[in-house]
């Protein structure tokens, strides 16, 4: 379930050693895992919805986002998803999306990307198997069956039915008071268990996703350890990219923008 929780974990800001830490702990590592959030796109121009005081029909975004929403009022909750359709089809990757897509891991070890965001910016920049947790933009799902299909239109005369069961399709996104779906958490717990370095890019962690899953990361490791379940002993590193305050507890803090950060970084 998408939860909330208040800031309070404070940001310091970078020293010059913090790149090359970050640096030797990605290169020591198998198993590099990216979890972007809404920060990564905001040079692109997407806006930080949540939390902006956005109104879109007399309405924060935030009351647009939950199923209550959509039974009371269909068109209006797709007029709001309709137009950040165009807000993200208006946008291009910037150099930190590109930054990732360019960066390549050493010979046996392996690279996950998971992001928080909805649009597409990733996939444009030429990433590939990108999980998206909290849903995908560009998809509607079926009211009853829960069948998704892809669907780039940027506007409807009506609210679109689907062609599985001819029932109403909404936004295929995790709003508020929803769980990530099964397919996305098994993706999430498989990134954990295996991370050696953790890179948080532009996440808050007021939405809990990225501090649970890390979390989560830190135990599996520490279990693992205990197992021995590794030829040696293997540590996890979490790096959090972000200019603002962020809940994220991470090992290194590079305090800067995504598109500064994840160009030098990743070279």
């Amino acid at each position: 379930m998408l939860l909330t929780r208040c800031l309070s974990w404070r940001i310091i800001p970078m020293n010059s050693t913090d790149i090359a830490r970050a640096r030797d702990a990605i290169l020591a590592a198998r198993d590099v895992v990216f979890l972007t959030g809404a920060g990564i796109s905001a040079a692109s121009g997407v806006p930080v919805f949540r939390g902006s005081g956005i109104v879109w029909e007399g309405k924060q975004a935030a009351e647009l986002a939950n199923a209550k929403a959509f039974a009371a009022d269909p068109m209006l909750v797709w007029s709001w998803y309709l137009h950040r359709r165009q807000v993200v089809a208006n946008a291009s990757p910037n150099a930190a999306h590109q930054a990732i897509t360019a960066w390549q891991p050493c010979e046996g070890a392996m690279k996950w990307l998971l992001t928080q965001n909805v649009d597409d910016l990733h996939e444009r920049s030429g990433s590939k198997d990108v999980t998206h947790v909290h849903g995908d933009l560009w998809f509607n799902r079926c009211t009853k069956c829960g069948k998704q299909r892809e669907d780039r239109s940027l506007h409807f005369d009506e609210v679109p039915r689907s062609p599985c069961c001819d029932e109403l399709e909404r936004p295929a996104i995790i709003w508020f008071g929803e769980t990530i779906s099964e397919n996305e958490w098994g993706m999430m717990n498989s990134a954990a268990g295996f991370a050696d370095v953790i890179i948080v890019i532009g996440s808050s962690g007021v939405v809990t996703t990225s501090v649970r899953f890390i979390e989560r990361a830190r135990r599996a490791k520490a279990i693992a350890n205990k197992l021995k379940m590794f030829q040696t002993q293997r540590d996890l590193t979490v790096i959090n990219v972000n200019l603002e305050d962020s809940l994220i507890n991470a090992d290194i803090v590079l305090r800067d923008r995504a598109e500064v950060i994840l160009p030098e970084l990743l070279q």
